[in-house]
């Protein structure tokens, strides 16, 4: 089977979830956004599965608790507890993307910069405060996920970094981006104030952001993974 041919599936869930969102069809976009997940974990254990890297587990328990998390959240609004639930599989799932991210600095002697982690930090002070006066009782768990994965962020940011051409730094940096966006707009729109068009953007940005992220992975894992080219012997 084309490897390739599970991530046009997610893509093409992704499309059918968001159409769904539009046509305020419930229960076709929480089934849709059930598949997501089952299909990116399928696509990169199909691209990287054949690898002996570290990042197999940690990139595999991320999508698994984010599935785990879409789950729950499809839930919330039966009962409180659903929301908690759902936040504690993704705080999961950013800490085994914080574990892939620090790996991946780690082997490539890439250290912390403050012209990364000072903007990121502003971010998140700023959203604490915007949020906090609407948060009552979910005050510290919003802002310790909050914390967790803009450090998230902040370490894929640092791949960005000159002299680092890898094409998975790009691909990894936009996918947290776009986790952060997300979640960012889903607690303003939660808390603060709902507008109609939040789902939709809420879930472009989530799908677009677990795809970044795993497709980053991917390209990493198989290019550390790939045989180095063979000396030339005739020189």
């Amino acid at each position: 089977m084309n490897r390739n041919l599970f991530a046009w599936l997610y893509l093409l869930v992704l499309a059918a979830d968001l159409a769904a969102l539009v046509l305020q069809r419930p229960v076709a976009a929480a089934f849709a956004k059930a598949l997501l997940m089952p299909l990116l974990l399928a696509y990169f254990l199909a691209c990287a599965g054949g690898t002996r890297s570290r990042l197999l587990l940690p990139v595999t328990v991320a999508l698994v608790c984010s599935w785990a998390g879409d789950l729950l959240l499809i839930f919330e609004d039966r009962n409180p507890v659903f929301f908690l639930a759902g936040l504690a599989a993704f705080l999961l799932a950013q800490l085994a993307y914080i574990r892939v991210l620090a790996a991946i600095l780690r082997q490539q002697g890439l250290r912390l910069r403050g012209i990364w982690i000072i903007p990121v930090l502003v971010y998140y002070v700023v959203l604490m405060w915007w949020l906090d006066p609407h948060l009552a009782d979910l005050r510290w768990p919003v802002r310790v996920y909050g914390l967790v994965i803009t450090t998230m962020l902040m370490l894929a940011l640092h791949l960005l970094r000159p002299g680092w051409t890898q094409p998975a730094g790009r691909v990894l940096a936009a996918g947290a981006a776009l986790f952060v966006s997300s979640d960012s707009l889903l607690a303003l729109n939660k808390f603060v104030q709902a507008w109609p068009v939040a789902p939709l953007l809420i879930m472009l940005t989530y799908g677009l952001a677990e795809y970044g992220l795993t497709r980053g992975a991917i390209q990493y894992i198989c290019r550390q993974s790939a045989p180095a080219p063979a000396a030339d012997l005739t020189q």
